[in-house]
Order: C-alpha cells, then structure tokens, then sequence
C-alpha cells in the first residue's frame, strides 16, 4: 500500500509527540514564539497554566510530575527565561522529577555578532541536566521531542531541556501516515536476587538498624512495603525529599517521634 504524504506545521508535530505522553496539562511563560503549540494545545484541550517567572513554571511542572508521576512540560523562553529558570530546573533535577523544557531561541544564523545574544546559550543548563540539545531542523521535532521525553522519563528520572529556534512552530513540513515510531522508555533495572538475600542476612545480624528512605523509595513506590516493614520488625526509619510521608511522621518509628531506647 502507498504511503500517504501529508502537510503539518511544527506546532503540530511537537503536539502529536507529546500525546504519546498522556500530555493533559503544561506550563508556561511563553512569548509568541509558543503561540502556535499552545494553540494546538488548546484545541486539544490541554490544561494550560500560565506563570509569572520562569523557576516558577518549571516548578509547577516539576510538581505536577511528582504527583502524577507523568512527564511534566514547561515552556519558556530561552533569551532572558533559561537564566531566570535554572533554580527550578536544578530543583526538579535534584528531586528525580521528569519534566521536558521547550526553549524558544533565535536560528543560529540569526546569533548577534556584537555578543549581545551568546549563540551557546544552552552551556548554562547542560551540565545540570540529563539531556540537552538544541534542535537542528525542523523535520526532527518530533524524534528530539521523543528521545528528550525518553531521556527524562527513563532510569533515574530528571530534566530534559530542548532548544527550539523560533520560526520551527509555523514551519510546514512533509511527513508520512504509518511513519510514526513508537514511545520507548528504558525499563527499570531489577535489584539482583542475591544481593537483596545478602542484605536481610546483614539486616537480620544488625543489632540497631535504621531505615534510610529517599526519592528512589517513592519512585519504586516502596511506600506499602515500608510501613509494613517498619511495623513488623520495629525498626526506625528517616526520610528525605520524595521518600517523606511514605510512612507517617506521626508513627512512632517515623522521624522526630522516636522514642529513646
């Protein structure tokens, strides 16, 4: 059967791989640069929430990923937003949050000469982040879009950060039906058997063992687990960042209601 060709602007294009994500909110502080996708948003009923600053926006993303667990977007601008963004993006990095950022900037033949826009803009965010590229063509939105969302979805969760050169949203380009690859998020890794034989033997010799629970705890969704744990060999635990709250704070093996022993 002959493969259809078709007419798509970016805008849509960066919409339909973002559906494959269950994308049902995003956010942002967008200039006109994200008008056509969040009009594309729009038609699609996307809950858009819009921001006042930009570590704001990332937050709010990096929030919604916490509590759902899903990708979470934010879109921003990259000239004077990316700088103004980074304590979000550093936090949601931290906090093992997936949260893609859609970057507008100028096309690279478009960088000032006298210096006043810097062409590598993107330096100051990639070493903070899981995965950071700057889109080259417009015919590639939609793989960066997939392998960024893969990126920040697969293994230890994080941030993905994607230039987009303003003028790609209103672009139109040629595709192909039934040319349509599909999500692909790396599995999660599995403990080996004998080292978590090992680690009872250890745990089952200790004579004061305490629990540590972080983020990788409510990630795994450890949470069920523990308390039956905690309770059944009435051991003490502490938690930090996503890891509080798995087990209630107000048990009395939860942190700052321990009795002494």
């Amino acid at each position: 059967m002959p493969v259809k060709s078709n007419q798509m602007t970016g805008a849509q294009l960066m919409m339909r791989a973002l559906q494959k994500y269950d994308l049902t909110t995003a956010f942002c502080l967008a200039g006109t640069a994200h008008g056509p996708l969040l009009m594309e948003m729009a038609k699609e009923d996307i809950h858009i929430i819009s921001g006042r600053n930009e570590s704001a926006t990332v937050g709010e993303a990096d929030g919604y990923a916490r509590v759902t667990g899903k990708l979470g977007v934010a879109l921003i601008n990259a000239e004077h937003g990316l700088p103004n963004a980074m304590t979000g993006i550093l936090t949601a990095q931290e906090a093992c949050s997936p949260v893609l950022v859609l970057l507008t900037m100028p096309y690279g033949n478009r960088a000032d000469a006298q210096g006043g826009y810097p062409s590598n803009v993107l330096e100051m965010v990639s070493p903070y982040v899981k995965y950071c590229q700057l889109i080259p063509d417009v015919d590639r939105l939609q793989e960066y879009i997939e392998v960024g969302a893969r990126h920040a979805l697969s293994g230890r969760p994080g941030v993905a950060v994607l230039g987009v050169p303003n003028g790609f949203q209103t672009q139109a380009i040629a595709y192909a039906e039934g040319i349509n690859p599909a999500v692909t998020v790396s599995p999660s890794t599995e403990p080996d058997p004998e080292a978590i034989a090992e680690a009872a033997l250890l745990l089952s010799k200790a004579k004061r063992p305490l629990i540590l629970a972080g983020s990788g705890a409510a990630l795994s969704g450890a949470g069920a687990a523990l308390r039956k744990f905690t309770k059944a060999n009435n051991i003490p635990i502490f938690a930090n960042a996503l890891g509080r709250g798995l087990v209630p704070e107000d048990n009395e093996l939860s942190y700052s209601c321990h009795r002494e022993a």
